[in-house]
């Protein structure tokens, strides 16, 4: 899930660097994606796991003084 993010959701790049064939990569995805209940292909739901899997945590816009 790491690479596929990494290669913003390009099937061939991704499938490319782990060196898989897209199909095998298509089929890990959809299972990963059933297993956390979301969709991968969303741009919301990508940055929130890239920055998870990264460890960095959302701080708090400072306030306007």
């Amino acid at each position: 899930m790491r690479c596929y993010l990494r290669h913003r959701g390009q099937w061939e790049t991704t499938a490319r660097d782990l060196q898989l064939h897209r199909n095998s990569l298509r089929h890990r995805i959809e299972i990963a994606s059933r297993l956390i209940g979301e969709d991968l292909d969303d741009p919301d739901v990508a940055a929130n796991l890239w920055l998870a899997m990264r460890g960095v945590t959302a701080h708090p816009s400072p306030s306007p003084s």
